[in-house]
């Protein structure tokens, strides 16, 4: 989307960027029946570079193992905290 990388090279403009992220989303809401995967990959795309994981449940395992590891590290009373 040319409007969202326009956004992004000026300075990082996240709120420029995040408006036409909701523009897109707002028109791939107001599709009734449309095809709209394209607009629903690139919506998905730009909010990658925001660490946004649309459609998807829970975080991703890398995000889990790695937090796995850090509880490991902060024991509570009644066992370990990861477990």
């Amino acid at each position: 989307c040319t409007a969202f990388e326009a956004a992004m090279d000026d300075d990082l403009s996240t709120r420029e960027a995040v408006d036409v992220m909701v523009r897109l989303a707002n028109e791939i809401t107001g599709a009734e029946g449309a095809s709209m995967r394209e607009a629903q990959e690139a919506l998905c795309d730009m909010a990658m570079v925001f660490g946004l994981r649309l459609g998807e449940s829970g975080p991703a395992s890398a995000v889990r193992s790695g937090w796995d590891e850090h509880l490991l590290r902060f024991p509570y009373e009644g066992g370990n905290a990861a477990t």
